[in-house]
C-alpha cells in the first residue's frame, strides 16, 4: 500500500509539473498562448483522482509552487529582495486552503466544482490587486495579450472576466477529465458515473454558450469602432539611464549628459511631426520646476509640444519622491503627479498627492500614471473617470521584465478604451490604442536609447469597466464567502 502511495503521489507531482510548464510557456513571455486553456487540467486530475486523498493539495501547490518561482524569480533575482519569496508564501496558503477540496467535492458530487473553484482563483486574483507587492502580475489572462479579437469584452468585464472564462474552461475540462479518468479506471459504480455525467454536461453547455457570448460579444464590439477622429502623432523616449555595472549614475555630468541626449531626441520626435511627447520614469534627479526650469520650458515653447517628463528627487529619509509632469507649449508646468502604487522594495515612497489630473489639449484630454501604477487595474481607471483620453506613462523597468510587461499596458488600455504612450528608460517603450492594439514598440533585452512614433486617434475615453469597475473580482470574494459557509455544513454531516 505505501509503495502505492508513493507512486501516486510521484505521478501526481509529473502531472502538477506538466500543469506549470503549460502555465510558463502560455503566459507573457511564452508564445504559445492557446495552452492557457488546458493548462490546469493535469493538475486537476492529479488532484483529484491520481493523489491519495490526504496529498491530494500537493498537485495545486506543486504547479503554483514550480510557475511563481520561475515567474518570480525571473524577474526579481536580480533585485535582491524578498520579492522571490512570495511563491513560498503562496504555495504554503494553496496547501492549507485546498485540503477539503476533494473531499468537498466528493460529498456534493462535483455540482459545485467549475463555479466554486472558478471563482476562488478570481477571487484571489482581486485579492492581489490589493497587496502592494504584488497587483496583477501573474494574471491568468495575460496570456492573451497578443489576442486582440479575442480581448475586447475586457471593456466590460475587466481582466478579472477574461481571467474568469479562461479558468472555468480549465476546470470544466478538468471535470470532463476525471469523468473518463472513473469510466476506464472504473473507480465508481457504472451507474454512479453515467449519473454523474449530467453535471459534466450542463458545465459543458454552460461555459460553451458563454464562450460563444464572449466571440459574438469580441465580434459585436469589433464593429462598433468609431470612424473620422482627431489624430495626433505622438512620442516615447527611450533613454538608456544604467550604467556598465546595471546600476545609475546620477552625478552632475551624467545628468546633463541624459538630459541633453533627451532633448536631441525630443527634436527629432517634433521634425517627424510629434505634438505630445513623454519621457521615462525618473528621466530626469531633479524637480524640474525647481532646477533647468527655463530650459525646458524653452523646449516645449519652441516645438509647440505637450511633453511629459518622470523626475526622481530623494527624500531626507533616504526613499524617493517620484513624479511626473507635463510642461505645455505655453511653458507652464501642468498635472504634477506622484505615484501611486510605489515600489516598496526599491524605497520608493508615495507622495500623498492622491490625484490624477488631467490636461486640456487641442488633441484630447492629457492623463498621466507611472509605470508600476499600470500593474494595478485602479490608477488607470481612475485618470480615465477624470476625462482623460490620452494616457502618459513614463517607466523605468529592467531587462527581466522589458518582454512581458507592456502586457499590462495592453490591458489597461482596452479596459478603459485610452490611448497609451509608455515611455521607459530604456527597454520598453510602447504605444497602445484605445483598442489594445500595439501601434508602435521598442522591446529589447539590452538598453537601448531610442524615438517611438506613431499616430494615435483620440478616442471618447471611459467604458463600462471604467464606471463599475472589477465588479467580476467583488462577485468572486462574495460567492467564496458563500462557499466557505456550505463548505462548513457539507463536511459537518457524518459521512
Amino acid at each position: 500500500m505505501l509503495n502505492k502511495n508513493i507512486s501516486k503521489i510521484l505521478i501526481g507531482i509529473l502531472f502538477s509539473l506538466l500543469s506549470a510548464i503549460l502555465l510558463i510557456i502560455s503566459l507573457p513571455p511564452g508564445k504559445y498562448w492557446y495552452c492557457i486553456f488546458i493548462a490546469l487540467v493535469p493538475s486537476i486530475l492529479a488532484q483529484y483522482r491520481i493523489m491519495p486523498k490526504k496529498f491530494s493539495s500537493l498537485a495545486p501547490a506543486i504547479y503554483n509552487a514550480v510557475w511563481l518561482g520561475v515567474f518570480f524569480i525571473d524577474i526579481f533575482a536580480s533585485s535582491g529582495t524578498y520579492m522571490i519569496y512570495l511563491p513560498i508564501i503562496l504555495v504554503l496558503v494553496v496547501f492549507l486552503t485546498e485540503k477539503n477540496n476533494v473531499e468537498f467535492h466528493e460529498k456534493t458530487d462535483y455540482k459545485y466544482f467549475v463555479v466554486k473553484e472558478s471563482l476562488a482563483w478570481t477571487a484571489v486574483e482581486m485579492i492581489r490587486l490589493f497587496i502592494p507587492i504584488m497587483g496583477s502580475w501573474a494574471f491568468i489572462a495575460y496570456a492573451l495579450y497578443r489576442q486582440n479579437g479575442l480581448i475586447l469584452p475586457v471593456s466590460i468585464f475587466g481582466i478579472l472576466g477574461l481571467g474568469l472564462l479562461i479558468i472555468s474552461i480549465n476546470f470544466t475540462l478538468g471535470l470532463l477529465a476525471i469523468k473518463i479518468y472513473d469510466y476506464c479506471n472504473r473507480k465508481k459504480e457504472i451507474s454512479e458515473i453515467r449519473r454523474s455525467w449530467s453535471v459534466v454536461k450542463y458545465s459543458l453547455i454552460i461555459v460553451g454558450f458563454v464562450l460563444i457570448g464572449w466571440g459574438l460579444l469580441s465580434i459585436v464590439l469589433s464593429q462598433t469602432r468609431e470612424q473620422k477622429r482627431t489624430e495626433v502623432k505622438v512620442a516615447a523616449v527611450s533613454i538608456n539611464r544604467r550604467t556598465s555595472d546595471g546600476g545609475y549614475d546620477d552625478t552632475p555630468e551624467i545628468q546633463e549628459n541624459i538630459l541633453n541626449t533627451l532633448i536631441d531626441l525630443t527634436e527629432k520626435a517634433v521634425a517627424n511631426g510629434a505634438r505630445i511627447v513623454v519621457w521615462p520614469e525618473g528621466a530626469l534627479a531633479f524637480d524640474p520646476q525647481v532646477q533647468d526650469t527655463e530650459m525646458l520650458t524653452d523646449l516645449a515653447s519652441k516645438n509647440n509640444i505637450y511633453l511629459t517628463t518622470g523626475y526622481i528627487v530623494a527624500n531626507e529619509d533616504g526613499t524617493w519622491r517620484n513624479e511626473a509632469v507635463t510642461i505645455t507649449p505655453d511653458g507652464k508646468f501642468s498635472g504634477r503627479y506622484g505615484k501611486q502604487h510605489p515600489v516598496l522594495f526599491g524605497g520608493e515612497k508615495n507622495t500623498g498627492l492622491g490625484n490624477y489630473p488631467v490636461i486640456d489639449t487641442p488633441y484630447g484630454k492629457l492623463g498621466v500614471i507611472i509605470c508600476y501604477d499600470q500593474d494595478f487595474t485602479d490608477s488607470t481607471r481612475f485618470a480615465v473617470s477624470n476625462g482623460a483620453q490620452i494616457l502618459a506613462v513614463p517607466s523605468l523597468d529592467w531587462p527581466e521584465i522589458a518582454d512581458r510587461h507592456y502586457a499590462h499596458t495592453v490591458f489597461r488600455a482596452l479596459e478603459n478604451k485610452v490611448s497609451i504612450i509608455k515611455a521607459d528608460g530604456g527597454y520598453d517603450s510602447v504605444i497602445i490604442n484605445e483598442y489594445g492594439e500595439i501601434l508602435e514598440k521598442n522591446i529589447s533585452k539590452i538598453p537601448v536609447t531610442k524615438v517611438v512614433i506613431s499616430k494615435i486617434s483620440i478616442p471618447q475615453s471611459g467604458t463600462f469597466y471604467t464606471r463599475f469597475g472589477d465588479f467580476i473580482g467583488w462577485i468572486g470574494i462574495a460567492s467564496i464567502l458563500i462557499f466557505i459557509f456550505i463548505e462548513r455544513k457539507v463536511l459537518a454531516k457524518k459521512k
